[in-house]
């Protein structure tokens, strides 16, 4: 492959925004195929993933290229641009930025959601799912006054655990008063669904990855068993 087409694809990639994602280009030259149709190919693999983009070099042309991509499909089939002959450079990389769009994306956002159907079948769900209230009698003053506390030890332990932007923050804080304001008018067993409710609302929202929707479940569970008359 020509220096001035490896040279754009460097550029190329420098100036090009895949988000949060890690890669490694890899470059093969000479012969890479056993019936030497291509001469070389630059190789763009997303780390920790099957999801990759080359560029094959045609032996018979420098300026002929076609590309081979994974894409996001049941049983993650590997596609071929143009189906058959050759095409440029330029469209190659106009090639990249359809993938990503497409295929890349739709990667990373389903690689990044949290299985919330797992969460309600795992241990710690269920210690959140099955709260013991004896029944669904108002908050005494005394119980209002422990779940307040309760939620303000989540807040702060949120900004400590978690590396939430400030707007992030400011969600989960309106979610926490909501709560705090639903021990006037809700009962004991009422006020817990909407506990369990907020919580996956927040994962959700956020669009949190499993880790830290496993973190937050935790962090939830430890604070509020810990809080002594509702028998958490």
């Amino acid at each position: 492959m020509l220096k001035k087409y490896k040279n754009k694809f460097a550029e190329f990639i420098n100036n090009f925004d895949f988000g949060p994602v890690e890669y490694d280009v890899k470059f093969n030259d000479s012969n890479i195929s056993e019936d030497n149709i291509y001469s070389s190919e630059i190789k763009l693999q997303i780390k920790n993933s099957p999801m990759f983009f080359g560029i094959r070099n045609a032996n018979h042309d420098w300026d002929s290229f076609d590309i081979e991509y994974q894409k996001f499909q049941p049983e993650m089939p590997i596609e071929i641009f143009p189906d058959s002959g050759w095409t440029n450079f330029a469209t190659c990389l106009i090639q990249i930025e359809i993938w990503k769009e497409n295929e890349l994306k739709e990667y990373l956002y389903e690689k990044n959601q949290p299985d919330l159907l797992q969460f309600i079948t795992n241990k710690e769900t269920k210690k959140l799912s099955f709260i013991n209230f004896e029944d669904n009698s108002p908050f005494d003053k005394e119980e209002k006054k422990l779940v307040i506390q309760g939620l303000n030890e989540i807040k702060i332990l949120l900004k400590d655990d978690f590396n939430f932007s400030k707007s992030q923050m400011q969600i989960i804080t309106d979610k926490l008063n909501n709560l705090e304001e639903a021990t006037e008018r809700l009962g004991k067993t009422d006020w817990k669904s909407i506990l369990i409710a907020t919580i996956f609302s927040i994962i959700s929202t956020l669009a949190l990855d499993v880790n830290n929707a496993e973190k937050l479940l935790q962090l939830f569970s430890k604070v509020i068993q810990n809080i002594p008359k509702l028998n958490f």
